[in-house]
């Protein structure tokens, strides 16, 4: 589901995610991370701050980059400038397009110009990365990092009359097929704004001594671990039944789940994961419409369900060779 759609429908929750958006605004720190686990609720949280932030003098850009990789090393000589140019394109472009979509009038007025240059340069480029096998010819011209993007910043600050400019880069561990040196060289932007705020999947963030490295590097941390209250679970439970399309056997759910030990099973086994939960109780909605309302043994089609879902995350990250980790500088 778009993030948007959620913190717009009636199944967003507002006050746990507000609580931790404002800790992340009042925060003296200029760089934070963001973590608490898969499905915890970091991305609606950084959507979220982009669109409390807009109209407002401190505003949020959420971004995310493309966890596949584009292209390959193998056959370029000037691989580390095209890299920079690379991603200093996709920056420089996100920061145009929220211009755009948000404020077209500015747009236009400011901000048309850099863009014709930027889609004129992005298809030279698109060009050049899949024609790298038959072709050794090198980019006629290439930016740098920062080059066009710090300038953008500063005519957003300057035309819209913003204070400070937040960047929200979500799942920025996965960026590039997770590669160290792609996350090192965004973190190199990271002082062009006024704060920084990333996601992170790295569950060896777990260690101290990690957390305690990066903390010497300026990093501070905020978890999201709303998806660990019951009753908030509870209240976005219901909501989301009230939402869905089989929503006539709402009251057959809070009946036989909402208040049982088999939520509060599905609620540790879960641990914060807001989307195991969420697609656990929907794949029951989904057996309960089948048959009708009629399910001989609730707690125990929970159960099953609940080990399913733990053994597919389990073989997950077991197929996963390569988990996310966090490189900053």
């Amino acid at each position: 589901m778009n993030l948007k759609n959620v913190i717009q429908t009636e199944g967003f929750i507002r006050e746990p995610v507000d609580e931790l958006r404002k800790k992340i605004n009042e925060s003296s720190s200029s760089k934070i991370i963001l973590n608490g686990g898969r499905g915890s609720g970091k991305s609606v949280i950084l959507s979220s701050m982009e669109d409390r932030g807009l109209g407002t003098e401190h505003q949020t850009i959420l971004m995310r980059f493309d966890s596949c990789v584009p292209f390959s090393s193998n056959f370029m000589n000037d691989y580390d400038s095209f890299v920079k140019h690379y991603y200093e394109l996709i920056l420089a472009r996100d920061l145009l397009f929220y211009v755009k979509k948000y404020y077209p009038y500015t747009y236009e007025m400011y901000f048309k110009d850099t863009d014709a240059f930027l889609q004129d340069m992005s298809k030279t480029t698109i060009h050049y990365i899949n024609n790298q096998l038959y072709d050794d010819k090198k980019l006629e011209k290439m930016v740098s990092s920062m080059e066009v993007s710090s300038k953008i910043v500063k005519r957003m600050k300057e035309k819209l009359k913003i204070d400070t400019i937040t960047l929200a880069i979500d799942r920025f561990d996965w960026t590039h097929g997770r590669s160290e040196a792609i996350q090192k060289l965004l973190s190199t932007y990271f002082p062009m704004f006024d704060k920084v705020v990333i996601t992170t999947d790295d569950e060896s963030l777990e260690e101290t001594s990690k957390r305690s490295t990066l903390e010497k590097k300026g990093y501070s941390f905020i978890s999201s671990e709303y998806g660990k209250d019951r009753d908030v679970l509870n209240l976005l439970t219901r909501k989301r039944i009230e939402l869905s399309n089989v929503k006539k056997y709402r009251e057959y759910m809070e009946e036989n789940l909402l208040n049982t030990d088999i939520y509060e099973d599905l609620i540790a086994k879960g641990n914060g994961n807001i989307s195991f939960i969420l697609s656990t109780i929907f794949e029951i909605l989904r057996l309960v419409d089948w048959y009708d309302g009629k399910v001989e043994n609730l707690k125990e089609e929970f159960e099953r369900e609940i080990d399913s879902q733990v053994k597919h995350v389990r073989e997950m990250k077991e197929i996963d060779s390569h988990p996310p980790r966090l490189y900053l500088s």
